[in-house]
C-alpha cells in the first residue's frame, strides 16, 4: 500500500471500529459494563459447585471440590490471588 494513503485507511478502520463500539454500548445500563457482567455470569456457573463457611467478620472459607480458598470480602482478597490481578473474584 503506498505510504500516504496507509494513514488514511487506518483512519477508516479506527472511525469504523470506534462506530461500531459506540453503538454497542449505547443501550448500556448499570454499573458493571457487559463484558465483566458476563464474565462474572460465568463464574457464578462455576460457583455451583462450591459453598463457604463463614471463618470471620467477612472472612469466608470457600471449598472447591478438592481445593479451599480463604476469601476476605473486606480488603477483597482471596488466597488464590485471582482476585487481586483481575478486580473481578473468579474460580479457576
Amino acid at each position: 500500500m503506498p505510504i500516504l494513503s496507509m494513514p488514511q485507511r487506518v483512519k477508516q478502520q479506527l472511525m469504523t471500529r470506534y462506530f461500531s463500539k459506540q453503538k454497542e454500548y449505547e443501550g448500556f445500563v448499570g454499573t458493571i459494563c457487559p463484558k465483566i457482567r458476563k464474565k462474572v455470569a460465568k463464574n457464578a456457573d462455576y460457583a455451583n459447585v462450591c459453598y463457604a463457611l463463614p471463618a470471620g467478620q467477612r472472612i469466608f472459607q470457600v471449598h472447591e471440590r478438592e481445593k479451599q480458598y480463604v476469601v476476605d470480602i473486606r480488603s477483597k482478597e482471596c488466597e488464590c490471588r485471582r482476585w487481586q490481578l483481575t478486580g473481578i473474584p473468579a474460580l479457576r
